[in-house]
């Protein structure tokens, strides 16, 4: 079952979400960027300098960062999309699969940067919930109601990017993910590391057996701590 994609905010929806919150400071930046990242006549993301400019200002906005949240966990900025784009680029993958995707805003702007580049592959989007979830939920990119363990049993290609994003302290799905990942195959992890509020223990443990290669151009905001890791097996099954 696939759900209906939503294609982001109109100017005045922005205006009157963000009129929720008194800003002290840097007010037109924090519109700016939520316009750049989720108004539905963007075409490019926030750069990692307007990040960094916001981020000295943020903890005094935790209402601005809930808000943000409620549509991306993951702060998106250009320089860190083009790098996964050359991540892709330089892997010769085939397909990316973002699994546990959310409101699959990372497919969409993904899936919208790999288009510039002209370079043809398959981004799709996953996440499995609850039928009521899906009927209130915002999906910037087309996502497919579907289990993505069951997804990565069923479909034993090579030469895939999985995106795993901040995926569930509380239940394995993480461990899971990683412990189904192929020789041939990939994970860009984004999240926090062990003690943090991602991923439970026996995916950290479990580490040990992976190459892990942390990723540049990427900040997120005051108090959290999340970073992208790609990650690959040692060696074949």
């Amino acid at each position: 079952m696939y759900l209906n994609v939503f294609n982001g905010y109109e100017d005045d929806e922005i205006n009157e979400i963000l009129s929720k919150i008194n800003f002290e400071e840097k007010k037109d930046l924090y519109i700016k960027l939520f316009k750049k990242t989720f108004g539905v006549n963007s075409e490019l993301l926030p750069t990692l300098e307007e990040i960094n400019i916001i981020s000295k200002t943020d903890i005094k906005n935790f209402l601005f960062k809930s808000i943000y949240n409620q549509n991306s966990f993951t702060v998106l900025n250009h320089e860190f999309l083009l790098k996964i784009v050359e991540i892709i680029k330089i892997n010769n993958f085939k397909k990316v699969v973002e699994l546990g995707s959310g409101t699959s805003i990372f497919s969409k702007w993904l899936n919208v940067y790999l288009k510039k580049d002209n370079f043809e592959v398959d981004v799709i989007a996953l996440d499995k919930h609850e039928e009521d979830y899906f009927d209130i939920k915002n999906f910037f990119f087309e996502t497919k109601n579907y289990d993505a363990i069951k997804h990565m049993n069923e479909f034993q290609e090579k030469d895939i990017l999985y995106i795993l994003g901040w995926p569930s302290l509380d239940t394995p799905f993480a461990f899971n993910v990683l412990n189904n990942l192929k020789f041939n195959n990939k994970i860009l992890y984004i999240g926090e590391q062990k003690g943090g509020c991602t991923a439970d223990d026996k995916f950290f443990d479990n580490l040990k057996n992976f190459k892990i290669l942390e990723i540049k151009n990427y900040k997120s905001f005051t108090c959290i701590h999340d970073q992208p890791y790609l990650i690959s097996k040692n060696k074949e099954d």
